[in-house]
């Protein structure tokens, strides 16, 4: 897309380019254009416009940003101060380049994509990371440059802004071109804080929210082990005593049986015993009272 300058009605230097394009930059990173449109509400409540990212002093305002069919971000903004415009002219600044929050990103086909950021500012570079966002003419009061594209491999300084580097700003007080972008800067500087220090009592709270979880499962794990323990101490006792009760059974079926058959044999011999006498009682009494009737009569009757 032409990277384009001219000044409008009202005599302001208005820029427009593409800021990002969700193409592979040269860090092998893609921001998805879903997460930058997710983010373009936020970003335009300040739409800082930086150079180089530089963290203090703002350059511009963004007054439009929007995509297009092929999922480019385009931006529009107001650029101020003569000698940053004079750089845009030069060549020396050559494309845009985004400053977010990372939020959220996966990893596809060895690429990360952020599917969730928040878009910081948007900053004029000499060499922008997503070669996409090269900045291959310009227009200033309808004259046209042609500018030649060199497609560098961006440095560190040019990558993403990482939270501890927004935090890291000197809190003294700095001179700025535009002192209500100074204010607007601390602003979002202090949302951001703000923002890390409700990310941090959130982590905060899942940490101590997982320890409370872990601790109850390891008491309830220790309370079924002493359970289980008890209950298999239970069981064995159980089963022997069974066992012994069975034992005792067996053993006192077995006396009952050995006391009914000893007491009927006792019984036969006595019986026999009995018999055996009484027949040799008889023999006595036939033989030696046998010509005594009385007798016989009389033992008859007694026996």
């Amino acid at each position: 897309m032409e990277f384009k300058f001219y000044t409008d009605d009202n005599g302001d230097f208005i820029v427009e380019g593409v800021a990002s394009t969700g193409s592979v930059d040269s860090s092998k990173e893609i921001v998805d254009p879903m997460a930058i449109k997710n983010s373009i509400d936020s970003y335009m409540k300040y739409g800082l416009i930086k150079e180089m990212h530089e963290r203090v002093k703002s350059i511009g305002k963004a007054k439009e940003v929007y995509q297009d069919e092929l999922g480019r971000t385009i931006i529009k903004f107001i650029l101020v101060g003569d000698e940053i415009i004079e750089k845009v002219k030069k060549g020396i600044y050559t494309g845009l380049s985004i400053g977010f929050l990372p939020l959220k990103s996966i990893i596809k086909d060895g690429k990360k994509i952020y599917t969730e950021i928040k878009w910081v500012e948007t900053s004029l570079v000499d060499i922008p990371c997503n070669e996409d966002c090269m900045i291959t003419s310009f227009k200033f009061n309808d004259l046209s440059i042609d500018i030649q594209e060199d497609l560098i491999e961006l440095k560190d300084s040019q990558e993403i802004i990482e939270i501890e580097d927004v935090l890291e700003v000197k809190q003294s007080i700095v001179e700025v071109e535009d002192p209500q972008h100074e204010k607007e800067e601390m602003t979002v500087l202090n949302e951001l804080k703000s923002m890390l220090s409700e990310v941090l009592m959130i982590v905060k709270k899942d940490i101590e929210s997982d320890m409370e979880e872990m601790n109850s499962k390891f008491k309830t794990f220790e309370e079924e082990s002493i359970n289980k323990s008890k209950q298999f101490e239970l069981d064995m006792v159980k089963k022997y005593e069974d066992q012994i009760e069975l034992i005792k059974k067996e053993y006192e079926d077995k006396l009952i049986e050995q006391k009914v058959n000893f007491e009927r044999v006792l019984s036969q011999k006595i019986n026999k015993s009995h018999a055996s006498v009484i027949q040799q009682d008889d023999d006595f009494i036939a033989k030696k009272y046998q010509n005594n009737q009385s007798v016989k009569a009389l033992y008859n009757i007694f026996k």
